[in-house]
C-alpha cells in the first residue's frame, strides 16, 4: 500500500488505526485451535486453518475501522 492510499484510508475512517496480526500459534484462542486440530490432525495444516479463521474474523471485526493491516514477522 502506497503512504497516499493510506493518507486517503486514514482521512476517510478519520481513524489511523493500524491491526497487526501475529502469526505465533500460542497466541491464538485454544477453542479455535482445538477445533483446527479435530479438523486437522495436529498438523501445521491445523495451525493454518486456525490462524486462518482468527485472522478472517479479526479483519470482519476492525472492517471500516482500521486504515491498515499488516502481518507481523
Amino acid at each position: 500500500m502506497s503512504i497516499d492510499v493510506l493518507q486517503t484510508k486514514i482521512r476517510k475512517l478519520k481513524s489511523p488505526v493500524m491491526v497487526g496480526l501475529d502469526p505465533s500459534p500460542e497466541l491464538l484462542p485454544p477453542t479455535l485451535l482445538q477445533q483446527a486440530v479435530e479438523a486437522h490432525g495436529n498438523t501445521a495444516a491445523a495451525v493454518a486453518a486456525a490462524y486462518e479463521n482468527f485472522c478472517y474474523g479479526i479483519l470482519q471485526a476492525v472492517s471500516g475501522i482500521a486504515a491498515a493491516v499488516k502481518v507481523q514477522e
